[in-house]
């Protein structure tokens, strides 16, 4: 299984469809625009292992309020202090949609801030099952988030060393 969370309008997840039909991806976004757009992609190539779900990925269930500071942009924040363009999304955790054990799952984080929420919020899903993340961590978040990593028994094994922002985990 692959997890794309904050897909956006799907590049990983379309590349990622064409390299193996056997992998199940899941794809994950909070804006309405980029699950369109990811949709339309899907149905005109014919992708029949891309699920994609209308929601934002975090640590609660319920609504949240998503804003960009730039009324074009397609990264959304969850409540975004100068936001110029606002949205409201559902919100869930991924442990309450998958209850997968003993399972190789390889996930993508691009949540634009809420790493350490989603990673939370994934708890028995990443405990329970042998992963492997590439995770965008903001730097205000770096300490508490690859703590949390550690107590759940990962390992950083990598960096992308052009952005580095990006990191890389496997337990």
């Amino acid at each position: 299984f692959f997890f794309d969370v904050g897909s956006c309008w799907g590049i990983y997840s379309l590349r990622l469809s064409n390299i193996n039909e056997k992998i199940k991806i899941l794809a994950f976004d909070p804006i309405k625009k980029n699950i369109n757009r990811l949709k339309f992609s899907v149905t005109k190539n014919d992708i029949k292992n891309i699920e994609v779900f209308h929601t934002a990925i975090g640590n609660t269930n319920g609504t949240v309020e998503l804003g960009a500071t730039e009324d074009y942009s397609p990264n959304y924040e969850i409540n975004e202090v100068n936001a110029v363009i606002n949205e409201k999304s559902k919100i869930n955790l991924l442990d309450n949609l998958f209850h997968f054990k003993d399972k190789f799952l390889v996930f993508k984080i691009d949540t634009e801030g809420s790493e350490y929420d989603v990673l939370k919020g994934s708890k028995e899903l990443l405990t329970n099952n042998k992963c492997f993340l590439q995770i965008e961590i903001k730097k205000v978040n770096f300490l508490k988030t690859v703590d949390l990593l550690n107590n759940f028994k990962f390992n950083q094994v990598s960096i992308n060393k052009i952005n580095k922002t990006d990191y890389f985990f496997s337990n």
